[in-house]
């Protein structure tokens, strides 16, 4: 943050006004909030998919399937469909 460049015409070091600190400091707070306001929601998403997946882990182990295959249950050709209903009871459904 601090600059230690002499300018070779005046042979003085360069001033940094106190606002670029501050800046800078403001910055990595935001960035830090930031990260904290992440995690708490990757936390929120984690536990609402880990329910989700205990009470329907067959729906959930499909709606996995269509988020991967960028498709929606309606837009389904016959043989997604069937894959669709084969592929979860293999992976850890019952």
């Amino acid at each position: 943050m601090t600059y230690a460049y002499i300018n070779p015409d005046t042979k003085q070091p360069t001033v940094v006004p106190s606002k670029h600190y501050k800046d800078i400091l403001d910055q990595a707070v935001e960035v830090l909030v930031n990260d904290q306001v992440k995690k708490q929601f990757l936390n929120i998403m984690f536990k609402q998919m880990k329910t989700l997946k205990e009470e329907e882990p067959i729906l959930f182990n499909e709606t996995l399937l269509l988020m991967d295959w960028n498709k929606t249950p309606d837009s389904l050709e016959l043989n997604e469909e069937a894959a669709l209903k084969i592929t979860p009871k293999k992976i850890g459904g019952k």
